[in-house]
């Protein structure tokens, strides 16, 4: 029995990769990066209607755009530097079967705003700082949601601690 995968998918979109870095002399080396991916579709392979489903662009967990600003200036044994992360809203929907119950007209027959049938869009900024004047040393300090933003829907496990608010990461890295 020879084995055949049965699924298909279409992926369509692009990546977007700047980076900058400008020398300063004495004054130490900054540096801009931009990354971002704009997706245009995502179709997975139904193999019961021998068809592609829906596009899944802009459902729960899917969102059109994730974009990463990251700045960080380098001077001397010292390096500083900050990351913002943004993703787009999506529809509170998993996929096209959940539409008429998360539209606006099922958000409607229940009562509830059309906002509620949204994932907002979420931005969470990271900051970091690096000292690597000790011979062999690296010591590190990140501090990961910096402002504490939330997200407009909390996804995690049962049992797994809360990893979308503020967290603070400590480190030493020894070189022998």
């Amino acid at each position: 029995l020879q084995y055949r995968n049965p699924y298909k998918t279409q992926v369509s979109g692009f990546d977007i990769d700047l980076r900058s870095r400008w020398p300063l002399g004495e004054w130490g080396k900054p540096d801009l990066n931009l990354e971002a991916n704009i997706q245009d579709k995502l179709r997975y392979w139904d193999t019961y209607a021998n068809a592609y489903r829906v596009n899944r662009i802009g459902y729960n967990g899917v969102p059109r755009e994730r974009v990463v600003l990251k700045a960080n200036w380098s001077r001397g044994d010292w390096k500083l530097g900050s990351r913002i992360n943004y993703s787009s809203s999506t529809k509170l929907a998993w996929d096209e079967w959940d539409d008429d119950y998360y539209q606006s007209s099922g958000c409607a027959d229940r009562g509830e705003p059309d906002s509620n049938c949204r994932v907002s869009s979420w931005t969470s900024t990271d900051l970091w700082l690096q000292y690597g004047g000790i011979k062999n040393w690296t010591l590190s300090a990140n501090l990961f949601n910096a402002f504490n933003e939330q997200p407009a829907v909390f996804r995690r496990p049962a049992g797994l601690p809360n990893l979308n608010g503020r967290v603070l990461k400590l480190s030493a890295e020894v070189k022998f």
